[in-house]
């Protein structure tokens, strides 16, 4: 009676290992390699969300990690006005690009974006909240590149 009770603990401390190793992984993951991000705004309509109010997407964080964001590429960012607040939009300028006049706002005073710093719009225009009124988003603010659409199951796929 007694080994059977100390086989139980034993599997049961195995069981309690790998719970912990499995959290750990999936918190490294998580915060440094890939997440999972539903992205609900239509400023990137048609890009994302264009059959659904809701695009579930992948975000990769090794291409921010290692500086490799570029133009083009599509981003979840921390909003600069409020940052608890994530807005997924794309890239249109790097550090050093001129920003095209029809971009430029009222609000806005540079006319090349600065080092450290990218410029965020959304592809639907008229309905996105992006550079053209916050102005050039530090590089510190994004989370990371959309690569996968996985949600709805009719749009599965690389994001471009």
């Amino acid at each position: 009676m007694a080994s059977s009770t100390k086989a139980g603990f034993l599997q049961a401390m195995k069981l309690l290992g790998l719970c912990v190793y499995g959290g750990c992984v999936c918190n490294i993951v998580s915060n440094h390699v890939m997440l999972l991000f539903k992205c609900e705004e239509k400023s990137m309509y048609p890009t994302i969300n264009k059959t659904s109010r809701d695009d579930y997407v992948i975000v990769e964080m090794i291409s921010k990690s290692k500086g490799l964001l570029k133009k083009n590429d599509i981003v979840i960012s921390h909003q600069p006005t409020d940052p608890q607040e994530f807005i997924c939009k794309r890239i249109t300028c790097v550090a050093g690009d001129n920003i095209p006049i029809d971009n430029l706002t009222s609000t806005t005073s540079l006319s090349v974006v600065p080092r450290g710093h990218v410029w965020l719009e959304g592809d639907n225009r008229l309905l996105s909240y992006d550079s053209r009124i916050f102005g050039p988003v530090p590089l510190a603010l994004i989370v990371g590149r959309v690569i996968l659409r996985v949600w709805p199951p009719s749009q599965f796929g690389k994001i471009s």
